[in-house]
């Protein structure tokens, strides 16, 4: 015997649905056009066997040393992200923040949203998301200012081409808006919270609570400011790590064989964070690659050689990041199962 058996109806997609489904995919769809965009650019007139011929002699050792010093660089960056808790910043775990720090840089890595400071607000359980998030944005700021740094000795090293500098005036401008918005925010902190506080009171009581606690918790990052001598040491963890990032770029100019001066793998970092703004692409593939070549074109470096130098800077940049993200990815994804 047969019986019929009727399933409900799924409602038709809503130009709602559609919205929100492109609002997804598009951001991807445009990052593999512009990577597909930037390879092409980054290859083109370039014969593969160039870019062999330029790989052959490369001296490994100082590959090596260059993959260790990449390595360390998240490791000092999970000491200064330590420090960002102060004065609560005793019960942190420099190789736990340093571990998801490799977790949030693989994720950002590998999408192109910055989806890896959710995991870093997920990840680190002894501080509240808020007190987290606060210390992120003062990580950025530090960041900024010390490549504003770098990018006002630079001139003095080196003459800068025009594209860099018509790139970099905004970098400038966009750094030191931040800091004069920050300063201002430490000096007000209290009022402004006694401010929100009066607007929050229009909310039901729990999100009052809620929301002035956050707030507050958030605003606790700017304590590191209220000392001297923590924000001496921050800046000094700041220029050793993008301090490490330049001399990862001259260990492989030597690993290569090129003679460049000083002031090249400074260009170069510069170039990479703040030459040029354009969307993400997955894995800044292409986008690296391009970049690399308009900043060696600047000293003469050869485009075949350049390409060959941005893959292996590539590989020297982002596979680290990769391999210890994966195996402090499943770490983690053990200790939550456990908990």
């Amino acid at each position: 015997m047969s019986t019929d058996q009727h399933t409900p109806l799924e409602p038709s997609p809503t130009w709602r649905d559609w919205f929100r489904d492109s609002f997804r995919v598009w951001p991807l769809v445009l990052g593999a056009v512009l990577a597909v965009l930037f390879l092409w650019l980054a290859f083109r007139d370039v014969p593969l066997v160039e870019v062999r011929e330029a790989l052959r002699g490369l001296g490994w050792g100082w590959v090596g040393l260059a993959l260790a010093l990449s390595t360390l660089g998240t490791l000092a960056r999970g000491a200064r992200w330590r420090l960002l808790y102060y004065p609560d910043h005793e019960p942190q775990d420099v190789i736990h923040l340093s571990g998801v720090l490799f977790i949030s840089q693989g994720l950002n890595v590998l999408v192109p949203m910055r989806v890896g400071e959710l995991a870093r607000l997920y990840l680190v359980r002894e501080a509240r998301a808020a007190r987290t998030l606060g210390s992120i944005a003062v990580e950025k700021l530090l960041d900024m200012l010390t490549l504003l740094a770098f990018l006002l000795v630079l001139p003095l090293l080196v003459g800068l081409p025009s594209w860099f500098k018509d790139s970099s005036q905004g970098f400038t401008l966009l750094a030191l808006g931040l800091f004069g918005l920050t300063l201002l925010l430490f000096f007000i902190r209290k009022r402004l919270l006694g401010w929100l506080s009066v607007f929050l009171r229009f909310l039901p009581s729990r999100w009052h609570a809620r929301l002035q606690s956050m707030l507050d918790q958030a605003l606790q990052g700017l304590d590191v400011f209220a000392s001297p001598a923590i924000g001496v040491r921050l800046q000094g963890w700041s220029f050793l790590i993008w301090g490490m990032g330049a001399a990862v770029n001259g260990i492989l100019m030597r690993a290569m064989g090129l003679s460049l001066p000083l002031a090249a793998p400074l260009f170069l970092l510069l170039v990479l964070q703040v030459g040029i703004s354009v969307p993400s692409t997955p894995g800044k593939l292409g986008v690296f690659q391009y970049l690399v070549i308009l900043a060696l074109a600047a000293f003469n470096v050869e485009k075949g050689v350049a390409l060959s130098y941005s893959l292996l800077l590539y590989l020297v940049a982002f596979g680290p990041v990769l391999v210890f993200g994966a195996l402090f990815g499943v770490w983690e994804s053990f200790k939550l199962r456990r908990s």
